[in-house]
């Protein structure tokens, strides 16, 4: 790894949307976009852009299933994680209650 590559994958935790978007994601095998805007209330377009940027800082990878495209974390996430504390940003446990009450029915 370059140090250029490790400044990408902290910078693209940097934004409150997609440290959001990895808690999530840290939580399942996989989620689908729409689970994403659902839980998150972000539109469409929002959560393409900074899972784009997540994807760019091989922090996730997608799978397209059907129409919608799944992500899920790589294990490259795995150190930049557990450096931080997730379990004590209240916000992060609010979006995993969400989380837990939300089922995809569409994709």
């Amino acid at each position: 790894m370059t140090l250029d590559h490790a400044s990408n994958q902290y910078k693209a935790l940097g934004h409150p949307a997609r440290l959001r978007i990895v808690n999530l994601l840290s939580q399942q095998d996989s989620l689908c976009v729409c689970e994403v805007m659902r839980v998150l209330d972000f539109g469409q377009s929002f959560v393409s852009r900074h899972l784009a940027i997540l994807r760019d800082a091989d922090l996730v990878m997608a799978e397209k299933k059907g129409t919608w495209a799944h992500y899920r974390l790589l294990p490259a996430a795995a150190p930049l994680l557990s450096a931080i504390d997730l379990t004590q940003i209240t916000e992060l446990q609010a979006d995993l209650a969400r989380l837990k009450l939300s089922a995809c029915e569409t994709c």
